[in-house]
């Protein structure tokens, strides 16, 4: 294969550096003619330091064009080139460079692939690539190209910031994203960006912000909406189930999980006999004093639509619920329910936890019952109605979820029902879609491989490539993802990292020159790494102009 139409105007010889005079599977010895060959050169536009490595070679064989990396270098350890060396007599030194060969140029394609058993062998000259062979090399590392538009450039090669990167969607996300990186790394830049080239293409997303720095930063009206948690959105209670309740109260799963079920369900009997005007008490259903038969027969009436109950009563309902059934002993109350000291004191723990989080979180204001929505009283949308309308329609949504603390767990409840309702109410006629949670170690269960905690995400991990709905996450530690959901990601974008756990975690996606430069990357740096890709890409993330709140405070 003629290698000299790919060194248009300036010839190849311009480029040379040697003959390969070593050849093994994993890396092969360049003889370079001189010391003086691996001098700067600037060639017409190109800056080219070869005195160094991880810069790209190409090799010219019988069998085509092979693609490499330099990834060492070294000269003589003797007296001899020492001398040569302090003479400045350079074009008598004959240094070597290792080489790692990534992929092989198809025939007639001008597209690199994978090089498979074939090699570059003994005496085939090596040349510096230039910017054109390096762009048909990252043009090249998409294993599936997709038909559709591509996004546009994303970044720059790093060491060679002439050459730009540019990903179709699919190849970033149809196995779910990932962007990794220690605080003030450039995570949430890169995800901005990203963002910001999917809304160029049209392309639908959800953004779940838990901090708010994304809030200004799309302002297209019509096809963007905007909602804040708590404010002008909330969560009825008929999509809660009872494992979430006990989750949000830290209710234990002996007993107290129980008890604020059965409390729920009379709290929801006694606003049934509300509406139905069968009493006008407005504080809890009383037990203590009625038949049991009766108590039975009015529960039995209650049906999976009676959902309405009212939270704040939930407290004195427990209490409420502490009783036992009258015997012979208690006279004129036999077969009735009376209150039970000791059920009184055992769930009294439990009631003062209720009482805890009613009154230091905005639950309140999060979840209400399913009648309000649309009275003049409470002005807030129905969030799981509005996820509806995004998933069927065609614009994008906003999540304003700041106003959760990230401590009380209620976020991860509220993640997690946003994320099952987009599995449930999935349409082969609805587009596909995009979940960007930031900051997502705020919203998850930890080692969640058997809990409900995480159901909905791992059902998006697992299933949502067929669903057209694909998870877009960011952290600052791969360590805060389950293992369930990080088997499931296809692409990470891995910026600064430090902790040795946090490098054990990643470094099955990682060679070890990989793995040694990521607690060397500057801000806005990153490796890219995916099933979609050949090659890991190391990377100068673009910078969004879209307004981005995420300064930090200096002292």
């Amino acid at each position: 294969m003629m290698i000299d139409k790919y060194y248009q105007p300036i010839t190849k010889d311009h480029y040379y550096l040697g003959v390969v005079s070593q050849v093994n599977n994993e890396f092969s010895k360049v003889q370079i003619e001189n010391l003086a060959i691996l001098d700067y050169r600037n060639i017409r536009l190109e800056s080219f330091i070869l005195n160094s490595i991880n810069y790209y070679v190409v090799v010219e064989t019988e069998q085509g064009i092979f693609f490499a990396e330099v990834t060492s270098a070294k000269v003589g350890n003797n007296n001899n080139v020492h001398e040569k060396l302090q003479n400045k007599n350079s074009v008598s030194v004959f240094p070597e460079v290792y080489i790692r060969v990534l992929g092989l140029m198809e025939e007639g394609s001008g597209k690199f692939v994978l090089h498979g058993l074939k090699n570059v062998g003994i005496t085939d000259k090596v040349y510096v690539a230039n910017n054109h062979l390096i762009e048909l090399y990252m043009n090249s590392l998409e294993i599936d190209r997709h038909n559709d538009s591509r996004l546009g450039a994303i970044g720059r090669v790093l060491g060679h910031e002439d050459v730009s990167l540019n990903f179709n969607a699919n190849t970033l996300l149809d196995r779910h994203l990932l962007v990794v990186g220690s605080t003030n790394s450039g995570k949430s830049t890169s995800a901005l960006l990203l963002l910001d080239k999917l809304k160029a293409h049209g392309k639908k997303f959800l953004i779940i912000d838990p901090t708010g720095e994304y809030k200004n930063s799309f302002r297209e009206s019509g096809s963007y909406k905007k909602l804040t948690l708590g404010e002008d959105a909330a969560i009825p209670y008929s999509y809660m189930h009872s494992y979430q309740w006990a989750s949000i109260f830290d209710a234990n799963t002996n007993t107290q999980g129980a008890e604020l079920q059965q409390a729920i369900e009379a709290l929801r009997l006694q606003k049934k006999l509300q509406k139905s005007g069968e009493t006008k008490e407005e504080g809890p259903y009383v037990k203590h004093g009625k038949k049991v038969s009766d108590v039975e027969d009015e529960l039995r009436e209650l049906s999976d639509d009676d959902v309405d109950f009212d939270l704040k009563n939930l407290p004195q309902q427990i209490k409420e619920n502490s009783v036992r059934l009258g015997n012979k002993n208690d006279g004129n109350q036999k077969d009735n329910y009376i209150l039970d000291l000791f059920k009184i004191n055992s769930n009294e723990y439990l009631k003062q936890k209720v009482e805890y989080v009613l009154a230091n979180t905005s639950l309140l204001n999060f979840f209400i019952d399913d009648s309000q929505f649309g009275s003049p009283i409470v002005e807030k949308y129905d969030l799981m109605e509005q996820l509806e309308l995004f998933q069927h329609g065609k614009g994008s949504l906003y999540i304003d979820a700041s106003t959760m603390d990230s401590s009380d767990g209620i976020g991860k409840i509220v993640v997690n029902l946003i994320a099952q309702s987009l599995v449930e109410n999935s349409k082969k006629s609805d587009d596909a879609c995009v979940l960007f949670i930031d900051e997502a170690h705020r919203y998850l269960v930890p080692e969640s491989n058997d809990s409900d905690g995480n159901s909905g995400l791992i059902s998006i991990a697992r299933e949502g490539r067929k669903k057209g709905i694909f998870l877009f996450l960011t952290t600052q530690s791969p360590q805060d993802i389950p293992g369930i959901i990080f088997g499931q990601i296809g692409t990470l974008v891995i910026h600064r990292l430090v902790h040795p756990n946090d490098l054990r975690v990643i470094k099955n996606v990682l060679n070890e020159f990989d793995s040694a430069s990521i607690a060397n990357l500057s801000r806005g740096e990153a490796i890219l790494t995916s099933i979609n890709l050949l090659q890991n890409v190391h990377l100068k993330f673009l910078t969004s102009n879209r307004q981005h709140d995420n300064g930090t405070k200096l002292l």
